[in-house]
């Protein structure tokens, strides 16, 4: 058989979700594509070891540094205030799944090392605060040079870029940032409480409810 038939008959396994690729990785058999949900109580790391599959991430940049006029806009801060900086992509079967970006007010977190954002970042703002709320944008993209790079996408391949901020109970915003996870791997599904009094997010979330961060 020739190395073209035999490259075009992979390609097609490939259209059809019988096989996936993953650039630097290889040619894999697709396993059943896990659901994550999105709402008041998500917990992508319980979902993800519940599938059988858990997740890992690994840290690239850990770093306190000034806010530039994004961020600082975002955590309602003055630009050149302190924040604190943690870029991790997160992994499943050794499968890069999504890049996180997250920004915090460096005086909140000055004892946080780099081994606190490679486990829960959110989960450890529990443990100190009481947070209130959170806010979430979902919208659709396509893969740049960071999604090329780590999590091994075809330039153009579609994503979907998470965005998030919460705020602790005096109001004040405690994390900011977004996730971009890659699109061929995963369902994605929203759920959003809604309540005729407008009271939603703040009073449907214990504290053990959400571990997404």
């Amino acid at each position: 058989m020739s190395r073209d038939t035999v490259r075009q008959a992979l390609s097609e396994l490939v259209q059809v979700g019988l096989l996936t690729r993953s650039r630097g990785l290889g040619t894999f058999i697709s396993a059943r594509k896990l659901e994550e949900r999105f709402g008041p109580g998500m917990d992508f790391l319980g979902q993800w070891a519940a599938h059988g599959t858990p997740m890992q991430s690994t840290l690239l940049v850990f770093e306190r540094r000034p806010a530039d006029d994004h961020v600082a806009a975002a955590l309602e801060l003055h630009a050149g205030a302190p924040v604190l900086f943690i870029k991790r992509v997160r992994r499943a079967a050794r499968v890069p799944i999504a890049i996180d970006y997250r920004y915090l007010p460096a005086e909140l977190v000055s004892d946080w090392t780099e081994d606190s954002a490679r486990g829960s970042p959110l989960h450890l703002l529990w443990q100190r605060l009481d947070l209130r709320n959170g806010d979430f944008a979902i919208e659709a993209g396509i893969a740049g040079p960071e999604e090329v790079e780590y999590l091994h996408l075809a330039v153009g391949a579609p994503v979907l870029i998470r965005t998030l901020r919460y705020r602790d109970d005096t109001g004040r915003l405690v994390m900011t940032g977004h996730t971009v996870h890659r699109g061929d791997l995963v369902r994605y599904s929203l759920n959003v409480p809604l309540s005729r009094d407008g009271v939603g997010f703040a009073n449907e979330v214990d504290r053990s409810g959400i571990h997404d961060d």
